[in-house]
């Protein structure tokens, strides 16, 4: 029996130790394996970093070209931003409706903030306009209102006559200003500045930059990752400029399509305020309105002060 026992022992101890070591084997082969993989990673990362290195510096030369062109934009878009609104100009849009409305013999009744809408290009202000006083003295007021340097819009104008006089009307007209918003949010660049960069977090922080199986590939993507590093002061500059310049390209062609809208909305107030004078005239309920969306315009009627 006590031989017997002493033969189980040994077989155990051999079945434990043969156990241990094909643990061991199997840990040590995928600690190869997982070192092979890291191997691998970090060379096509290191060729991806030298890759987006030499792109890199295609562009930092380029840099004080772009900087000549966004302040050209800048001084351009200077020379056309007094016409678009913003905030500190509200006082003097106040006094110069009504100053219009004085010299046009019609009393300012009051200025009503509607809506801010935001746009890509333009927070766009809508306002109502209130006044009173004879109905044939609104041409003469358009006239001026369409005058100012300022761009603008009339998008709507309303008419109620009380009294079926016409001599002491209600008179709203609807308009809209426009602020422009900031370059930098404006448009993306035309370059993609998230391409350049890899990403090696991956790396253990215990990595062996001896390791003899992906040391020498460690040391190389780091040492071309340091070298892109030091590139990046130049590509944030770079991108800054082109999402600078790409706005203000925007912003200048939306601005010159905003006159060319004016002077359209101008026309077709004008030529239809005869129109709208005759409607409210007509009307049963001594009222009238005019609504324009560029050159297309409605008489909807409308009751009471409206």
């Amino acid at each position: 029996m006590a031989k017997s026992s002493r033969l189980f022992h040994i077989a155990v101890i051999t079945l434990v130790i043969a156990i241990i070591g094909l643990v061991a084997a199997i840990y040590f082969q995928r600690q190869s394996a997982s070192r092979a993989q890291l191997k691998e990673r970090l060379l096509l990362d290191g060729q991806r970093i030298e890759a987006i290195s030499e792109k890199a510096k295609l562009i930092t030369p380029h840099i004080p070209m772009l900087e000549q062109q966004a302040q050209t934009l800048e001084q351009q878009f200077q020379g056309v931003v007094g016409r678009l609104y913003k905030e500190t100009d509200r006082p003097a849009i106040e006094s110069f409706l009504n100053q219009i409305a004085r010299t046009s013999q019609l009393d300012l009744a009051g200025i009503e903030d509607v809506t801010v809408e935001e746009g890509p290009l333009f927070k766009e202000h809508v306002l109502n306009v209130r006044m009173t006083g004879p109905m044939k003295n609104l041409p003469v007021w358009a006239d001026k209102f369409f005058s100012q340097e300022k761009i603008v819009r009339v998008d709507r104008v309303s008419v109620v006559s009380p009294d079926y006089k016409f001599q002491k009307v209600k008179l709203k007209a609807t308009i809209r200003l426009f602020e422009p918003n900031d370059p930098m949010t404006v448009a993306p660049g035309e370059i993609d500045f998230d391409r350049f960069g890899v990403d090696l977090s991956y790396v253990p922080p215990d990595a062996d930059t001896e390791d003899p199986e992906y040391g020498a590939a460690l040391r190389e993507a780091r040492s071309k990752a340091e070298e892109l590093d030091a590139l990046k002061k130049d590509l944030a500059s770079a991108e800054i400029l082109e999402r600078k310049i790409a706005g203000l390209q925007k912003l200048l062609a939306g601005t010159q399509s905003l006159v060319n809208e004016m002077e359209t909305n101008r026309r077709t107030v004008m030529e239809n305020l005869p129109t709208l004078y005759i409607r409210v005239r007509n009307s049963p309920l001594g009222s009238a309105a005019l609504t324009v969306q560029g050159d297309q315009v409605r008489f909807p009627e409308i009751a009471g002060d409206d």
